[in-house]
């Protein structure tokens, strides 16, 4: 505006081009201000998927056209009335009052957030350990993010190879995650704990802490390696993770920062009808992230973990126990690479599940190539599974585990498991059970629990006593947050 200012001045002696270019900066300010604060509300989530912008901002772009037409229309009248001087001389005022609010609101924002507050020991995960591997016995996890367990079958059964890979395995096919939501299922694999709207935000600390795995880990003399990066772990750990350091071991690359900031910017107050160039489908603050110390942060990508797997086909083995929860990208949208990892923008969910069972081949396989199968125990699993309708048909998740030394033609059981039925059965893995052995107690026809955990909506928990892939007969449980 200064520029303009000057440069009206300079060719016309007069100031009424630069007045007029002011108010309409005015009118802009007071319409982004409606944008980004009021009609924000129904943004579409940032999980990676492809939005759909066609189904947004229909009403809020209505909304938005008619406070222009009323803006320009006072800016019309105050004019003819009171002349433009005084029109610019109202319209800063409220400008002035606009940015009082803001300034307002983000104090009180920092406030109430403990912006400044100084995070003690926050989890970090490394990929320390990554290539190593126990002589003696290890507990391993492989998961696949956002598998649904149908579509990850539909995918296996095609191809020989895939089907294949899960012999000695025990195929769970009707098992019930406990959220669709990846932070509350997996703290709920590794605690068994169930993660509510109406908890302190300490709870997820607390219930790592207090993890009856970890400790039976411990108790057996297992050295334990989290590959994610959902852990929420602050503060004073009563079980060392090998592979995690602190983030204050991480610096900021503040171009990357600055441009994720203002993508993110322009998704809040660019109108709905242009909200697409934002090109968003979820951010990247990792991608920000440099490590001070000689450790690399852990990548989830399917492409970055084949390639780290190819790359190692040599395990280093070591004379303790190994336990490794490894936390891939999986079919989690974008549905962008095919079976091989190679780009595809418009490709299919099949093709990702694809992707994933190639990554999943690659692990069994370097295991086996290393005398190192039949000795660990393997759980390869979905946090959670995958439907575009709704979060809450996210809930029938992939579930396969083989014990130590367990040979058979892959098997199938349809019992109706639920997550938080894996704590008992992770114990008696470590006791040498087989997946034969485990959930001899579950009967047909119980009652399951699934939290819906929705972003920007109440919190519903329902309950079930179908098929976790059934959705028509969930039914509300008890309380609901907002």
């Amino acid at each position: 505006m200064s520029v303009i200012y000057f440069i009206n001045l300079f060719f016309s002696g007069r100031l009424i081009v630069y007045k007029i270019i002011t108010l309409t900066f005015f009118i802009s300010f007071f319409l982004l201000y409606l944008q980004g604060n009021f009609l924000s509300g129904k943004l579409p989530t940032l999980t990676g998927e492809k939005i759909i912008w066609e189904n947004y901002g229909k009403t809020e772009n209505i909304i938005l056209l008619s406070a222009l037409i009323v803006l320009v229309i006072a800016a019309i009248i105050l004019v003819r009335r009171v002349k433009l001087d005084r029109t610019l001389s109202y319209a800063s005022v409220g400008v002035g009052i606009v940015s009082l609010i803001l300034a307002i609101a983000l104090v009180s924002t920092i406030i109430r957030n403990d912006t400044f507050m100084k995070k003690e020991n926050p989890f970090a995960a490394t990929t320390k350990n990554f290539n190593n591997i126990s002589s003696n016995r290890n507990f391993l996890i492989f998961v696949v993010d956002t598998v649904d367990s149908r579509a990850f079958y539909d995918v296996m059964s095609q191809d020989e190879d895939f089907k294949e890979m899960f012999e000695d395995f025990t195929y769970y096919s009707d098992a019930l995650s406990v959220s669709g939501r990846t932070w509350a299922a997996l703290l709920n694999v590794l605690t068994g704990s169930v993660m509510l709207c109406d908890i302190d935000r300490n709870y997820s600390s607390k219930a790592h802490n207090q993890s009856p795995f970890y400790k039976k880990l411990k108790q057996n003399g297992y050295d334990i390696n989290i590959y994610s990066r959902v852990i929420a772990w602050d503060g004073k750990r009563n079980f060392n993770i090998e592979n995690s350091r602190s983030i204050r071991d991480i610096k900021v690359n503040v171009g990357n920062f600055k441009k994720q900031v203002w993508r993110y910017v322009r998704f809040k107050y660019l109108p709905y009808g242009y909200k697409q160039y934002s090109h968003i489908e979820a951010m990247d603050f990792d991608s920000c992230k440099v490590r001070a110390d000689n450790l690399e942060n852990y990548n989830m990508s399917n492409k970055s973990l084949y390639n780290r797997i190819k790359q190692n086909q040599t395990l280093i083995k070591k004379d303790r126990k190994f336990f490794s929860l490894i936390h891939a990208e999986g079919a989690h949208p974008p549905f962008n690479m095919d079976r091989y990892f190679n780009a595809a923008p418009n490709g299919k969910l099949e093709q990702k599940i694809a992707a994933s069972l190639t990554l999943i081949k690659a692990y069994l396989q370097r295991l086996k190539s290393n005398n190192s199968y039949d000795n660990s125990v393997i759980v390869v699993m979905s946090d959670h599974g995958y439907s575009s309708d709704h979060i809450i048909k996210r809930g029938h998740a992939m579930l396969l585990i083989k014990g130590v030394g367990e040979k058979h033609k892959m098997l199938i059981s349809d019992l109706p498991i639920s997550y938080v039925d894996l704590q008992d059965a992770f114990s008696n893995l470590i006791d040498g059970k087989k997946s034969t052995e485990l959930f001899t107690s579950i009967t047909y026809g119980r009652t399951r629990k699934f939290s819906l955990l929705d972003f920007g909506a109440k919190e519903f928990v329902y309950r079930t006593t179908g098929p976790a892939w059934d959705t028509e007969q969930y039914t509300p449980a008890g309380k609901t947050w907002e």
